[in-house]
């Protein structure tokens, strides 16, 4: 017994809701009197024209008529009826997808190649050295997506461009969760395999790029291309999209790239807008500072003769570019501008020639990026997101050139190099001493 004085929880909320019930039960009952009265009178109305002038009537008011006729049954009906609801059986109708197959495991490897621009086995170790990054658990509410099927849906976003839209059809998800899962996966690549974007420190992997670039065009010490790509992208809003308008009048960001002779990239510094100049882009990248303050190309100089000078040159290690627009330094060569009635010509052609079998490695690689569909389409997303695909592309790009899965893939071939030494470059061989001495080893090699 609970005293009259105290309030009890439970039956104030038993009132509450028995008075809500009668309150619904009432109006419910107050329509359906105030609906019949309407449709009676109407009916008398109807039925006062129908039988005066019953040969006039045409179609279309006989079929009036037995609408009203059926409408007062509904809402006799409906005075003694309670709505029931309606139980739905699904919340996402069920589909059995291509990429759902694949999902499962039972994808051929022609669908793989199209989907996912790889073949199944390395879909499958991309998913056992990502899937602990991107698991998420299941909930009271609803089950979560597996990682197999997260992974999936971004590479899928990488391989083929498709917009968010179609990969969301494509995989029965939502739009939002088709940009969580890009986002998250991407995030997953950057941390499990960020570390094959660094360029190499030790003197085994340089003497390695160094040996891939002797076997291309003849140059000792070569350890990269500097190379730099557009790739266009949707108009940037707000006051600087201007300058993101490139020589091609195309709005792209630009992304510097060092590679090597197998098309492995280096180093890449993306984001830069598509106007900017590129020896400005270089000297804004964080490779210029750790070149100019000696942290790479760290390895040891080999010794070359200046025939035109008749003196010895130590050769650093350098890189390679064949855009005039960079400026000359000792670890970055260009091709020279030719003069007529200039003795050493010859030699300065076939350098330039040996720098433009380098810049083909560039084109390549190009190539090569745009077979990953988002880059090849403008890429309809803000300049940050644009970033990170460009970026988790470049990754895959080295990742699939490791496990030999890319049309690209090549090995290095042992060839002799010419003698090096651990000495390091002096002040007094400069940038023009190095690449005359480079020139004369061209017609000489």
């Amino acid at each position: 017994m609970i005293h009259p004085g105290l309030w009890s929880e439970s039956e104030d909320e038993e009132e509450l809701m028995a008075g809500t019930a009668r309150e619904r039960e009432e109006r419910r009952q107050r329509i359906a009197v105030l609906l019949g009265s309407m449709l009676e009178l109407v009916t008398k109305m109807v039925t006062w024209v129908v039988s005066s002038h019953r040969e006039e009537m045409s179609g279309r008011v006989a079929a009036l008529w037995w609408h009203i006729q059926a409408l007062q049954g509904v809402a006799v009906a409906q005075r003694g009826a309670k709505r029931r609801r309606v139980e739905k059986e699904w919340w996402v109708k069920p589909r059995l997808l291509e990429c759902d197959k694949f999902v499962a495991g039972r994808l051929d490897a022609d669908s793989s190649r199209r989907l996912f621009n790889m073949s199944p086995g390395t879909f499958e170790w991309l998913c056992s050295e990502l899937a602990p990054l991107v698991h998420k658990s299941d909930t009271n509410f609803r089950s979560s997506i597996p990682p197999r099927k997260r992974i999936a849906i971004a590479i899928h976003r990488l391989a083929a461009g498709s917009s968010y839209v179609e990969v969301s059809k494509m995989f029965a998800v939502g739009e939002a969760t088709v940009l969580t899962c890009t986002r998250e996966v991407y995030a997953a690549l950057s941390t499990a395999f960020g570390s094959v974007l660094a360029f190499p420190t030790d003197a085994a992997a340089l003497t390695r790029v160094a040996r891939g670039f002797h076997n291309l065009m003849a140059l000792p010490n070569c350890c990269g291309l500097l190379t730099v790509l557009h790739l266009r992208i949707r108009r940037p809003s707000g006051p600087c999209g201007s300058s993101y308008l490139d020589h091609n009048t195309n709005f792209s960001i630009a992304a510097q790239l060092v590679v090597d002779a197998s098309m492995r990239i280096l180093n890449i510094a993306v984001g830069f807008p598509g106007g900017v100049h590129h020896a400005k882009i270089l000297k804004q990248s964080g490779l210029f500072a750790k070149l100019r303050d000696g942290l790479l190309l760290t390895g040891g100089c080999c010794g070359l003769m200046d025939l035109s000078r008749a003196t010895p040159v130590s050769i650093p290690q350098y890189l390679v570019s064949s855009n005039t627009s960079y400026p000359l330094l000792p670890w970055l060569m260009l091709p020279y501008h030719l003069h007529e009635g200039d003795e050493t010509r010859g030699a300065k052609a076939e350098f330039n020639d040996r720098l433009l079998q380098a810049a083909a490695v560039g084109e390549d690689l190009f190539g090569a990026l745009t077979n990953w569909g988002v880059l090849a389409k403008v890429m309809n997303v803000d300049v940050h997101t644009a970033v990170e695909l460009v970026v988790a592309c470049a990754i895959l790009h080295n990742v699939l050139l490791g496990r030999h899965d890319s049309d690209h893939a090549c090995d290095d071939d042992d060839v002799p190099l010419v003698e090096a030494s651990t000495g390091q470059h002096h002040d007094g061989d400069d940038a023009q001493h190095i690449r005359d001495a480079l020139a004369c080893h061209c017609v000489y090699s």
